[in-house]
């Protein structure tokens, strides 16, 4: 599997983020590839010999341009989408995302994604993401962890989160809308794949932890998800109204970390992302 896979990360003044991911990476997987791409104001440096591929890109060039530009550098067969917020753990287990991609029934494999409130290490849970989306008469419609349908007994969604493996043939170069700096370009990556009929899914028993952190200078570009992008997104398909159905975290995750779920609710009143 490290022979055929390489990890790409595209990073942006997070520098410790990253590097916290890094090494949660390389205590688990020695041998397989990291190319980051970064459109920090300033290259890291020195370079943690732990990366593999280093690519210092103009600054705010955008996710979606970086994440285009690192397709096009990798020479292994498949890649692994991670944001630089996310941690490796042992329940991270790349073999068994790899064997399914492999038997080539689906053509983007995701896992289940373990949450935490912003700045924190307060846990909410599993954060279920991977659903399916549709647009009818100007409607976007989102539906949080409900399946198209069920194949090899794995469910098949529309959309799965910013951690999955995938083909660079069965993605092509360019997968990005590069218009779209952040944010909605998730929603547009999913949108394409299944005008092409790629099939994703999420398996079971398999996490990535996610940390989100914003710095002070992250958090004002982070801000632009819900401005500019998110109208040129709209504008793109035509929406004109939004809708998300169902819960990302279930009842169980809620009752379990009540308190830390009140605490996300507070936050979010005071700093919307």
């Amino acid at each position: 599997m490290e022979d055929n896979v390489t990890i790409i990360i595209k990073t942006f003044e997070r520098p410790n983020c990253l590097m916290r991911l890094v090494k949660s990476i390389r205590k688990y997987y020695k041998k397989i590839a990291i190319l980051v791409v970064d459109d920090s104001k300033s290259p890291i440096s020195p370079l943690p010999e732990e990366i593999t591929g280093y690519y210092h890109l103009p600054f705010d060039s955008g996710l979606s341009y970086g994440r285009n530009f690192a397709l096009e550098k990798i020479e292994t067969k498949y890649f692994l989408l991670c944001d630089d917020d996310m941690i490796f753990t042992e329940d991270t287990d790349l073999e068994k995302i790899y064997s399914v991609l492999e038997k080539g029934v689906f053509d983007i494999v995701s896992c289940h994604m373990v949450d935490h409130i912003r700045n924190t290490n307060f846990r909410l849970g599993i954060n279920r993401w991977g659903g399916n989306m549709e647009i009818k008469n100007g409607k976007y419609i989102h539906t949080y962890g409900k399946p198209r349908f069920y194949k090899d007994d794995l469910p098949v969604y529309d959309i799965v989160l910013n951690f999955f493996m995938a083909s660079k043939e069965k993605i092509g170069l360019k997968a990005w809308d590069e218009n779209i700096k952040i944010g909605y370009e998730h929603s547009d990556f999913f949108l394409q794949a299944k005008s092409k009929s790629l099939l994703s899914t999420v398996i079971p028993g398999v996490f990535i932890y996610h940390y989100p952190e914003d710095s002070k200078k992250y958090y004002g570009f982070r801000t632009r998800i819900t401005g500019e992008f998110h109208e040129l997104w709209k504008q793109k398909y035509g929406i004109k109204e939004e809708f998300y159905i169902g819960q990302r975290f279930q009842w169980k995750d809620k009752v379990r970390y009540f308190y830390n779920h009140i605490l996300y609710f507070i936050i979010r009143l005071f700093k919307p992302l």
